[in-house]
């Protein structure tokens, strides 16, 4: 473990500490416990429609650089990255899927590049339009989506920079023909417009479901709670997707305190909603995909 992720758990746990010293603990077990079951089943019915997207997205992109495979498999891939994913800062720890294909990481890499790129791209449009509807004069939200904004763009850069990969490449000794691969499968699915829409539609679709699954857990957790922070949701997402905590705990929590408190709602309710949907988005499906993982290794023992 290096100095980097000891910094990212110190501060993960350093923000959750904080929140809950200002929010007691007592009040967001009682949210929590006091949430009706049925809704919160009817939450968590439609995490399988949510991944299913998700592998229909990915989907496009593998057979844009001609990798055919099993659907069945693209889940299972799919939920074995949401593991890793969880335990991650910024949900980084996802370009493990392409160490569980046959193909050549070199090709599968930049498809899972696309598809989360694809995913922040859809998440600061829509939070975008959420931060204009709820939280202008909130200045602590528009540095924080400035920065993201700053950030995307970024990794646009240098995901797709020949000097930069270049560096990397000689840096972890991977062969020449490794980088030419990788950047001819970047430039191939940029240039293909069509497919990258396609990807985004697939996207903003995915991000409806988890949305409305995360309005039904808020009217769980309170049935007459401010409708308005349907459009909070993905605000929320999107700074969990930053790469400064690990899976955007703490910092999403507080962004979520900070929505709810803003449209005057009480910030335990916040904390809580905040917990309970990455837990039904996050948690459940890694679980599976832990599972997964452990059944794989199993097999490979036997």
């Amino acid at each position: 473990m290096n100095y980097c992720t000891i910094l990212k758990i110190i501060l993960t746990l350093s923000l959750l500490l904080a929140l809950l010293i200002k929010i007691p603990i007592s009040e967001v077990f009682s949210v929590l416990f006091d949430a009706n079951i049925l809704l919160l089943l009817i939450s968590i019915s439609l995490v399988p429609a949510a991944y299913v997207i998700k592998a229909v997205k990915w989907n496009i992109l593998l057979k844009h650089v001609r990798i055919q495979m099993n659907f069945l498999t693209i889940l299972k891939v799919i939920l074995i990255g949401t593991f890793y994913g969880m335990l991650t800062p910024g949900r980084v720890g996802e370009i493990a899927r392409s160490y569980y294909l046959e193909h050549k990481k070199s090709i599968t890499t930049p498809t899972i590049l696309w598809d989360r790129l694809t995913d922040v791209f859809a998440l600061i449009l829509l939070s975008f339009f959420s931060f204009l509807f709820l939280f202008s004069n909130n200045m602590i939200l528009i540095e924080l989506i400035l920065a993201l904004i700053c950030l995307f763009v970024i990794i646009i850069f240098l995901i797709i920079n020949p000097k930069i990969i270049s560096f990397f490449t000689k840096l972890i000794k991977l062969p020449e023909e490794s980088k030419d691969s990788y950047l001819d499968t970047m430039r191939a699915i940029l240039s293909s417009k069509k497919v990258l829409f396609k990807v985004f539609i697939w996207s903003l679709c995915y991000y409806l479901i988890i949305s409305i699954l995360a309005l039904i857990a808020l009217k769980a957790l309170d049935f007459n709670i401010n409708m308005l922070l349907f459009f909070a949701v993905p605000m929320l997402i999107l700074v969990g997707n930053l790469p400064i905590t690990i899976s955007g705990l703490g910092l999403r929590e507080l962004v979520s305190v900070l929505c709810f408190t803003a449209l005057g709602e009480e910030a335990s309710v916040g904390f809580s909603f905040s917990i309970l949907v990455f837990i039904i988005t996050m948690v459940i499906p890694g679980i599976i995909g832990g599972c997964y993982i452990l059944t794989m290794r199993l097999g490979v023992e036997t």
